[in-house]
């Protein structure tokens, strides 16, 4: 049951969004805007969590540890630019 769970926070992410383009209702726009950033907040660490968990299982440890090291910190500068830009 929790095999699918990152997954389904990010359909619910971009169906969430998808509909927040189509729909006219100002109460019902946001209500899937909080709903979409709401999952992708969720889902981004859950990502993050099972693939450090992971490094053990893989049989590339250095290529993948270093990949996700990579990704990990390029996910902590997009989201320090985005706070940044916020409060500018």
């Amino acid at each position: 049951m929790w095999r699918h769970t990152e997954g389904t926070l990010w359909l619910i992410a971009l169906a969430s969004f998808v509909l927040a383009g189509v729909v006219s209702s100002r109460a019902f726009l946001i209500a899937l805007g909080i709903a979409g950033v709401g999952a992708a907040l969720a889902a981004v660490p859950l990502h993050f969590f099972k693939a450090w968990r992971k490094v053990s299982a893989v049989p590339n440890k250095r290529e993948y540890g270093l990949w996700l090291g990579f990704e990990t910190i390029c996910a902590c500068g997009f989201f320090l630019c985005v706070v940044w830009a916020i409060r500018s």
